[in-house]
């Protein structure tokens, strides 16, 4: 299967399907190219000005530019779009690779990994998938029973939340707040100015620039805090002031410099 759409700058991509894999890859300006394979039988196609719908699901009355694409049975679909555009996904057990930059990268997902390279803004809500992507310029809002979190790098606030799975950031800019069971917690260089985290069994590990100072309010039953010694910033380096509140039961936290 096969289809073209002409879509305007407010064009946007919804994908529904239940297993197999969504691949998002870089198009051209002004169009939507759709690639199917496998159950592609039961996908229906309707314009609607810039709304493309595709979907073997009713047709939602609410207007939206959006493309729907839903399907009961395995299928791999492989999708041009420009760069820029909102994605949405809903799967249950489908993988979502997300290739082209994208204003808004918004997923629900059962047990697919989910992997982009840069968004405007990210949004996931999973169950056991991982989530793995290189830039988030704006906010970012992670929901997870298993899944693991891997960002290089975000820009603006983030509200993660997770049972088990653990959460790696290279690089942060904005607040962040995480709450997880079991999962472990570090971010490489934090550069914000206000990072809360809560943990039963999990431990968080947190590197400040060098010279910052910290308003620290930490505590844990049976972990250890261990915090660097004070440090004058570089030659230059404007000092910055991290609020830092953690609450642990038997994790560690770890503070550095970097």
């Amino acid at each position: 299967m096969e289809k073209s759409f002409q879509v305007g700058a407010d064009g946007a991509l919804d994908v529904r399907i239940a297993s197999g894999k969504v691949e998002v890859k870089r198009g051209q300006e002004g169009v939507i190219v759709v690639r199917g394979r496998g159950a592609t039988e039961n996908l229906s196609v309707e314009q609607h000005g810039s709304t493309v719908w595709v979907s073997s699901e009713p047709r939602s009355t609410q207007i939206s530019k959006r493309i729907h694409i839903g399907v009961g049975r395995s299928v791999y679909l492989a999708i041009e779009v420009p760069e820029g555009i909102d994605i949405d996904a809903s799967v249950a057990s489908a993988d979502v690779e997300c290739e082209p930059p994208s204003a808004r990268l918004n997923v629900n997902s059962a047990s697919g990994d989910i992997r982009f390279t840069d968004t405007g803004e990210l949004t996931v809500k999973t169950a056991s998938g991982d989530v793995h992507g290189h830039r988030v310029d704006g906010k970012l809002n992670f929901v997870s029973a298993s899944g693991d979190l891997h960002i290089e790098s975000i820009g603006d606030r983030a509200s993660i939340s997770t049972a088990s799975g653990d959460i790696q950031i290279g690089e942060a800019s904005g607040p962040i707040t995480t709450s997880t069971m079991s999962g472990d917690v570090q971010v490489r260089r934090f550069g914000g100015d206000d990072f809360a985290a809560k943990s039963m069994s999990g431990s968080v590990d947190l590197g400040i620039p060098a010279g910052s100072s910290v308003d620290l309010d930490a505590t844990t039953l049976s972990g250890d805090i261990i915090l660097p010694e004070p440090q004058d910033p570089p030659s230059g380096t404007p000092v910055g002031n991290v609020d830092l509140k953690v609450k642990l039961v038997s994790g560690d936290l770890k503070v550095r410099r970097v």
